[in-house]
This record gives structure tokens, sequence and C-alpha cells, in this order.
């Protein structure tokens, strides 16, 4: 049983291997920040992160400036998580006391600190850094997806299901050609795209995922200058691991169908983190808080945009989460089915619910409908805040020597309220008609973008610039973006892996995107 250890979980130095710039020199003297602080310095700063103001979190191409984007998101979950960061670091102390009883080695000398003279100062000092590492990885989880939401996703993994067998690649002299099989039946020597690249690293595209690509982000794309190609900007490696939510070993035990949050590009950054920190394919114990401070923000938040629009009304949520006779309650007929109402009937607590329902009466009875609404939200969060707290208490053991499999949200005592407002998001939320029709819009233009850049990118490759693919690849495709890409493939000799680098090429550039640009660049490739 593998036994995490907080003073290698919280290693603060642990970086790219390439640690050394030659900037460092020219260091302030008087900057005292340490690397943690230093990561949420640059993380704001990142082109990536600014891009998130124009990524839908569940209304795309809307006209109104309400509804919650990608940015709004992430600083609420990083608030959710540094709330939780600051309560798990008040656990850990408490448990050291109660059950390690370290021997004094060392002491605070601080009057301030006098009550926790007998814990170890190295450990005391590392876990202060929880919070603001929670605070980092908050504003990362969503670098890596893709314009239109989670739909996206899908809409890359599908174009490469339905292409793999598609298209054949010829090679001649070093160039590229990508065909229709249609027209140019495969050989021996000419390749459908899916062998041509080969299936193991082919199944990266047909599996696509946005936490995957935020480690590309992070290794490979966020960088000054292809000519500082080695100097990675660079995160701490616990700041990073808290954003791993599915490692290899949580998917085994889990029986997860879904691959884990890395790319065969990112396969040997990912063990490094692993092993620095030695958490050896387990979660990392702050992704469990991270993972819990995102699924809150999506509830309450998404709630209050789809109240704000009607979606469903307040007055419904209210005699839902009442769930008062819900076999006879006609009105709880209509949102749940008679199989689900069976299901989460088991998990009802109306004692645990009974502040939140009379919060919500006296909103309902004493503000206006949209104050009520924006109350009513920020109350659920709250309840949701303090029912994961008490989870982690109660399972922090667990969590600690790796037998910890679960969600805190759902395994919490706030799990009926959970699953009834993850029921009415699916029904009422994220398949109501305006979203469908926006979200058609989104596919489209997915599918417009990878036609034509995929074709573009592996036939323009080693060719002269004024070919035509050419032409649309330097007009389009980030210059940066590509010029990194072609230092990668410098160092390559194989066949199959500058397929596989020039293909992710076009879905970096596509997952960078914003809605509005992606949308319009589509609009001009019809």
């Amino acid at each position: 049983m593998t036994q995490l250890d907080w003073l290698t979980l919280l290693k603060e130095n642990v970086r790219d291997a390439h640690s050394k710039r030659p900037s460092d020199k020219f260091i302030e003297s008087n900057d005292f920040r340490n690397s943690f602080k230093k990561d949420f310095d640059q993380i704001v700063s990142w082109s990536s992160f600014r891009r998130l103001q124009d990524k839908a979190q569940v209304f795309p191409l809307e006209e109104g400036d309400f509804s919650r984007t990608r940015l709004t998101h992430s600083i609420e979950v990083m608030s959710t998580a540094e709330s939780l960061g600051e309560h798990l670091v008040n656990v850990i102390i408490e448990y050291e006391y109660k059950h390690l009883k370290r021997k004094k080695t060392s002491y605070h000398k601080s009057p301030f600190l006098y009550p926790y003279q007998w814990i170890d100062e190295d450990l005391y000092n590392s876990i202060q850094n929880i919070p603001m590492i929670l605070r980092s990885a908050a504003l990362l989880h969503d670098l890596g997806n893709p314009p239109f939401g989670h739909v996206s996703e899908g809409t890359i993994s599908k174009w490469f299901e339905e292409n793999g067998k598609r298209y054949v690649v010829v090679e001649k002299d070093g160039c590229f050609e990508l065909k229709k099989a249609s027209e140019q039946p495969p050989t021996k020597d000419i390749l459908f795209l899916e062998n041509a690249v080969t299936r193991p690293y082919y199944k990266d595209f047909k599996n696509f995922d946005g936490n995957a690509e935020t480690l590309r982000i992070i290794r490979k794309l966020q960088n000054l200058s292809p000519n500082t190609f080695k100097q990675h900007i660079k995160i701490s490696y616990p700041t990073i691991a808290s954003i791993i939510k599915y490692p290899d070993d949580y998917i085994k035990v889990n029986g997860l169908k879904h691959g884990p949050n890395y790319f065969r590009s990112e396969k040997d950054f990912y063990k490094s983190i692993q092993n620095k920190l030695g958490t050896n394919g387990y979660r990392h114990p702050l992704a469990f808080l991270l993972e819990a401070a995102d699924d809150i923000s999506y509830y309450a938040s998404d709630l209050e945009d789809a109240m704000q629009k009607n979606l469903i009304d307040i007055e419904d949520l209210l005699q839902l989460i009442m769930f008062k006779d819900p076999e006879k309650n006609a009105l709880i007929k209509k949102f749940l089915t008679t199989d689900e109402i069976i299901e989460i009937k088991k998990l009802y607590n109306k004692d645990d619910l009974k502040n939140v329902v009379a919060s919500i009466k006296e909103f309902i009875k004493v503000e206006s409908k949209n104050v009520a609404i924006k109350k009513s939200c920020s109350r659920i969060r709250g309840y949701f805040i303090s029912r994961v707290k008490k989870e982690i208490s109660n399972n922090y053991t667990k969590m600690m020597n790796c037998t910890y499999y679960g969600n805190l949200l759902e395994k919490s005592d706030a799990e009926f309220l959970q699953r009834l407002l993850k029921i009415l998001f699916t029904k009422f939320i994220y398949y109501s008609d305006d979203i469908v029709k926006k979200k058609t819009l989104g596919i489209r233009s997915i599918n417009t973008l990878l036609d034509n850049l995929i074709p573009s990118l592996i036939n323009s490759y080693n060719k002269k610039p004024t070919d035509d693919y050419n032409f649309v690849v330097s007009k389009m495709v980030s210059k940066n973006f590509y010029d990194l890409c072609m230092k990668r493939i410098e160092r390559i000799k194989s066949t199959p892996k500058i397929l596989y680098e020039l293909i992710f090429l076009a879905i970096d550039y596509i997952s960078g995107m914003t809605d509005t640009y992606a949308e319009n660049i589509a609009k001009n490739l019809k």
C-alpha cells in the first residue's frame, strides 16, 4: 500500500528537467516569491488563460454577457478550491497532533505560531502552500478545453474515428500527400491515415481529452519563443499534479473507460511528475479537492445561469429539493422518472437539507426573482462546500494511503442534491433547444476547421512556400505554434511521429481558439 507524504507531494522546486534559464541570473535579489506564487503569477499572464474569456462554460456563442465563460468559471473554482485547501491544512495539523505525535525535533519560535510548536517545521511551512497551489491549479484546469464547450471534445474524437480510413498518406522524398481513399486505394506502401500514424498514437486523436491537452499547453505550447525551445515556462510539479484528474492507477481501480489525462507525447512528462512526487499512478490528494471545487462551481453557477434563462424555475427547484411525497407529487414526476425517483429517494435526508430549504423559501419571500436566484445558488454552493469539507475530514487517512477512489462531492452527504441537479442539467439545460442549436453551429465549425487544417498541414510539410496548402497554413496557423512544432519535428526521423506532430499542431491550434474566432475562421473556410 502506497503511503503519501506531504513533504514529497509538495516539493517546491520540482520542475522541468531544464531547470535553468539564461535569465535566471538576472532575477531581482528582493524577489521573495516561492515557486507556487510564481506559478500563479505566470498563469494569469498566459495568452491561453486570457482566451478563456471567450470560451463557453455551458452556453456557447451568447449574445448577452451574463452567462459564465471558462474564465469566470475558473475564477469561481479558484475561490472554492482555496477554501477547501485552507480546510485541508487544518485537517493535516489536527491529524499530526492526534495520530502521529511527532518528536519535537524543531520548533516555531514565533509566539503567533505557539499552538503548533509541536509540529515539524518543514511540514508546517510546506502545507501552508496548499491554498496557493490550488488557486493556480484552478486557473489551469480548463486551459485545454476547445471552443464551444465539451461537445467539441467529442467532435474532434469523432472526426478522427470517421476519417482514419477515409484518407491515405502518400510519402515521397520526405513530403506527404493526404488523399481520399476513394481516389487512392491503400497499398503496401500507401497506408490509411490511422495506420500511417500507427494506431497507438492515433488513439490520442480518437480519444481527445481537454485535460490531456492542458498538459500539452504546459509542456509544449505556452512558450515565449521557439528559440527557447528547451526553456519551457515552468510550472511546479505539485501544481500540475493537482489537475491530473485520472491518473493510471485511479482509472484501473475504478474501471473507468476513458484514458488517462495525458497523451503519448506527454507520457514521460506524466511519469516524471508521478515519480518525483511519489504518487505512483495514484491521484495527488489536491486533485480530489480541485475536482470537488470544479463540481461545486458548475453545479451552483450553471444552475444560476439556467434559472436566469428561465430553463428552470426557482419555485420548481424548491419543490424538488423538498422532495415531498415524490411518488405522488405531480411536479416531481414532471422532472423525474419513476426509476430516478427510486434511485435518489434513498439518498434524501430531510434534516440535512432543512436549512437550505428554509433559506430558499426566505429568499423567494423577501427578494426579487433575480436576487432570490442568486442568493439561492450561493446558499447551495455553501452547502456543497460544507459537506465536502466534512468528507475530507472523514477520509483524510484514506486519501493519504491511496485507498480513497471516490469523488468527494458525490460521496458526501450532499449526494442527493448533487444527483438531483445532475439529472436536471442533463434533461433541461445541456440539451435545451437554444444550447443544442448553438452547439450544432460549434460542431460544424470544428469539423470545417479539421477538414481544412489537417490536409493543409500534412500536404504542406517540406514543400515550397508557394504551394497552395502552405499558403493556407501560413495565413491560418499560429506562427509560434508552427515554429515550435517544426522544432520538435527536427529531432524526429520516424514518419508516424512526424505525422503525429503535424496533426497535433492542428488540434492544438483549434483547441486554443475562442468561440468567436473559431466560428469566424470556419465561416471563411466554407
